[in-house]
């Protein structure tokens, strides 16, 4: 059916089907009373006639819509609608027999929430009033409320057996009528619970009677009900709602089948397949809908139960206790619309909607997806496992909006391929075995509401990109991984979110730009209603002073009212230097139980260095208070009369048992760096030693008591193997490690080396030390024995020991030898002039020695003569030895007066 309506002095009708079609806002937000907008069609120029015919229908309605008198709807028309933040739309519908079915279709824009569906057979209900009852002002009151799921789907209300559905009374009455109404129904769609502006349209329809079942569906379906339903039938007196509402019972282990209390009625073959609960089928009499959550289902379903239900769009099995058969009705089903089987018993991998048999890498490539119109996607809470076919079911269900598989065993990496989903609301894989880090592909989701990781493995840092391009995220959910760094600034075009949950990672840093940031968007007009925000960072490594952001929350107004919780314990928030505690600003505040800020962390305090003078690289002990051994734990070094940014750091280890002290290395870079040279920092000044447990929250005089900061400062030196007035000679880089560098850059060399940088080896240029040595120009100085450039010739190698090389690699060959390495032997020639010298020195040794031996023959002779008393030499020479003490040539006897020999006086 047409809508129909006026647009100024034009008459037009809209376009046939239900279009989503958008107009401006100014266009579409006419106040009707105080709380309520009027729905506008949207339409296109008809004849005169037709014209006149729905301006008359146009009269009926165009006035209507406030609380007493609410806009009459015309089933199955599509309405476009704009309507404010905390305001209402009043609408009728007539239900013309007990046997039409209600059905809504939505398609909404919104930046939160969408708006609520509310049914009342007893009079318009709105927020905070009600024609026949005085209810409480802060809620809404109807029969029934719907909470449409993502911007877009649609619903066909079930006649449930309990009778606690649509079509029967509850609020007015106070309990659930056990007897359906038709007649007109009341609808009012409200924004007050959803705190933003919603536009779009929205379809109401009643359904007329669809003819009887399809007889081969019926038996799937009766099949199925004998096989996890049947065995486990309720007692008649049984309830599935009376033992869900008692509080000592577990709902998800529901002891009956409540399916058909009544068991299998043999007349449902001639009835309409809406006799049967949890049943809906199309007007050819196929199913196209299973709403059975919650009724006590066990076991498996029967095998191909997708063949025999073809045009199965929506399936709902939550809450029951199947093993199996309902992958493979994920697997097999082509026109799926909305597939959810939460807690169960189910097993086995995450099947791809639609794909069939076809192996999952081929699944649906090239046909745009086969369950294109599958928008809900839910596994949660069973036991499945295994990676996610991310690029599966982007390919196979592109038009996805709700993904939620949380509370499996689901193994592997969160897949980049399902940033291709991009109308993608709702991502839920919590609370499953996940690794790996997150991937920055999934920032192109800018429709993502609600994105929950939590309870898994993950590791790395929060890519940037998702808090800058995510703008529609409301909820994000990262607590219990392991993911570290510091969390991303949130980016000025994500202005909606609203629930943070960053608890029990390892993230850093400060926290103070993030709640900036949620200040400066809850105090806008738009945002001042947000109520249950919530913050929470427990347990991660965030630092820094406390933020003062939070005074601004918790002192203006809206952002106080809007604000649920702001949980920052389990962090290290640093203490105030002058309350030892919190700030006076936030000890002023008064908090609820709900916000946390738990204990802040003293600042560490320095006492003394050991050594106090080190050299680059060399290890410190730095001794202090109020230590806490941490992965974050830094010394700092600040060079004298430069900022802290030009300061060098070295992290901080700790020793177990010791509370006092920390060993840090100083800086290999601390004077060779260019901050040093900036700041004229040489060998032999001191550099000042700060230490921090977490983040930057120094020992400085910004984070002590006013007065009470003592400097700690140590003499840095240059290194072994390092001269130079910042270092800069090295033995290695100046003289090339083979000699001691001076302060003026000079090379002492080692043994074997010379030149300027010892660049010259005798080993390698002279063939080793013995052969020769390399002098300050490169040259070889040879020793004797070796000749040629490089000391390359030695006696040996080239001339046997027979003689001396010459340079050129030539040998002087000693007597008796020639030849290129005197290797010829030669007679050697006695009248050569060596030969006769070497004669005549010969003779003469020999004469020489005949000579000797004749003199000493003959004075043996003549002393052997004197012994004997023959004065041989006295008559030769008395006259040449003159007489002493006048004795002349007396005899002179020896003491004892005998006369035995001659002697002479001297």
């Amino acid at each position: 059916m047409n809508k129909v309506s006026a647009l100024k002095d034009k008459v037009t009708v809209m376009r046939p089907e239900r279009e989503v079609l958008m107009e401006e806002s100014e266009a579409k937000d006419k106040r009707v009373g105080a709380n309520s907008v009027e729905p506008r069609p949207r339409y296109k120029e008809m004849s005169s006639t037709g014209a006149l015919l729905l301006l008359l229908l146009l009269l009926l309605t165009v006035n209507a819509g406030n609380l007493s008198k609410p806009t009459t709807l015309v089933s199955g028309c599509t309405y476009e609608l704009f309507l404010p933040d905390r305001t209402e739309m009043y609408l009728v519908l007539r239900r013309p027999s007990l046997a039409h079915t209600l059905s809504v279709k939505w398609n909404y824009k919104f930046e939160y929430k969408p708006p609520i569906h509310v049914f009342s057979w007893n009079g318009q209900c709105c927020f905070g009033r009600h024609p026949s009852i005085n209810i409480q002002s802060n809620v809404i009151y109807g029969d029934f409320v719907q909470d449409p799921l993502g911007s877009a789907g649609s619903y066909t209300f079930p006649e449930k057996s309990d009778g606690e559905d649509v079509y029967h009374c509850a609020g007015a009455c106070r309990y659930y009528n056990s007897t359906p109404h038709s007649g007109d129904i009341f609808i009012t769609i409200s924004t007050w619970l959803a705190y933003n502006d919603v536009e779009g349209s929205v379809t109401f329809a009643f359904n007329e009677p669809f003819p009887r079942i399809q007889r081969a569906q019926l038996d799937a379906v009766r099949a199925m009900y004998s096989v996890t339903c049947a065995p486990y039938q309720a007692p008649r007196n049984f309830t599935g709602l009376a033992y869900a509402k008692d509080v000592s019972t577990d709902t998800d282990t529901m002891p009956y089948c409540d399916w058909l209390p009544g068991g299998w009625e043999p007349a449902w073959a001639e009835n309409s397949c809406e006799d049967i609960a949890g049943v809906r089928c199309d007007r050819d009499g196929n199913v196209v809908e299973l709403e059975l959550s919650q009724r006590g289902l066990r076991g498996a379903l029967p095998a191909g139960l997708a063949a025999l239900l073809p045009k199965l769009a929506e399936v709902s099995l939550d809450g029951n206790r199947l093993t199996g058969g309902v992958l493979e009705l994920v697997r097999d089903l082509q026109h799926l619309e909305s597939f959810s089987a939460t807690r169960n018993n189910l097993t086995g991998t995450v099947p791809c909607p639609g794909a069939g048999d076809v192996r999952e890498a081929d699944a649906c490539r090239g046909v745009g997806g086969v369950s294109s119109q599958l928008h809900t996607y839910s596994l949660s809470f069973n036991n499945l496992g295994g990676a996610i076919p991310g690029a599966c079911i982007a390919r196979c269900a592109p038009a996805l909006a709700a993904l939620q598989l949380e509370s499996n065993r689901l193994t592997g990496a969160v897949p980049a391929a399902l940033a291709a989903l991009t109308v993608l609301v709702l991502l839920d894989v919590s609370q499953n075995e996940l690794t790996g880090t997150l991937p920055a592909e999934l920032a192109s989701l800018e429709l993502l509401q609600t994105l929950d990781l939590s309870l898994n493995q993950l590791t790395g840092t929060v890519p940037a990109s998702w808090m800058s391009n995510m703008s529609s995220l409301f909820t994000m959910d990262l607590s219990f991984n392991r993911l570290e760094g510091e969390f991303p600034k949130i980016g000025d075009t994500l202005t909606r979110i609203r629930r943070l949950y960053l608890g029990h990672n390892r993230f850093l840093g400060t926290f103070e730009g993030q709640l900036a940031q949620l200040a400066g968007t809850l105090q806008t007009d738009r945002d001042a209603f947000a109520s249950g925000t919530t913050y929470s960072v427990l347990s991660n490594a965030f630092s820094g002073p406390l933020p003062f952001a939070m005074y601004t929350l918790f002192t203006t107004p809206s952002t106080a009212v809007a604000l649920a919780a702001l949980e920052l314990g389990g962090n290290h928030f640093r203490c105030d230097p002058e309350t030892g505690s919190w700030p006076l600003w936030a000890l002023r505040l008064k908090l609820s139980h709900s916000h946390v800020l738990g204990q802040c962390t003293p600042v560490p305090t320095v006492t003394a260095v050991a050594p106090d003078s080190a050299a680059e690289g060399e290890a410190l002990t730095v001794t202090g208070a109020s230590y806490q051994a941490s992965d974050e734990a830094r010394c700092r070094f600040t060079f004298p009369g430069a900022p802290t940014r030009e300061a060098r750091y070295a992290p901080a280890t700790f020793t177990a048992g010791m509370v006092s002290a920390a060993g840090c290395t100083l800086p290999a870079n601390i004077l060779t760096g260019a901050a040093a040279a900036a700041a004229g920092l040489v060998a032999g000044m001191e550099v000042e030693v700060s230490i921090a447990m977490y983040g930057d929250d120094f020992y400085d005089p910004a984070t002590v008591p006013k007065g009470t900061y003592t400097a700690v400062k140590i003499r840095v030196t240059c290194g072994k193997g390092l001269a130079g007035a910042r270092c800069q000679h090295g033995d290695v880089m100046t003289c090339g490690g083979s000699g001691v560098a001076t302060d003026v850059g000079a090379c002492v060399c080692a043994a074997g080396f010379a030149g300027a940088a010892c660049q010259f080896n005798s080993t390698r240029l002279c063939n080793g030390p013995e052969a020769g040595a390399a002098n300050n120009v490169g040259a070889c100085e040879c020793a004797r024995g070796f000749a040629g450039a490089s000391c390359q010739f030695s006696a040996l190698a080239t001339c046997q020991l027979r003689g001396l090389p010459y340079a050129n690699g030539t040998c002087e060959c000693t007597a008796g030898f020639s030849g290129a390495g005197c290797g010829v032997e030669v007679e050697v020639e006695i009248s050569t002039p060596n030969s006769r010298l070497a004669t005549w020195a010969l003779g003469l040794i020999a004469g020489g020695t005949i000579l000797l031996v004749l003199a000493a023959a003959f004075i043996y002779y003549m002393v052997r003569l004197e012994k004997k008393g023959e004065p041989l030499f006295t008559g030769i020479l008395q006259p040449l030895i003159p007489s002493v003490g006048g004795v002349g040539g007396d005899d002179i006897r020896d003491d004892e007066g005998g006369g035995g020999r001659r002697s002479w006086g001297i």
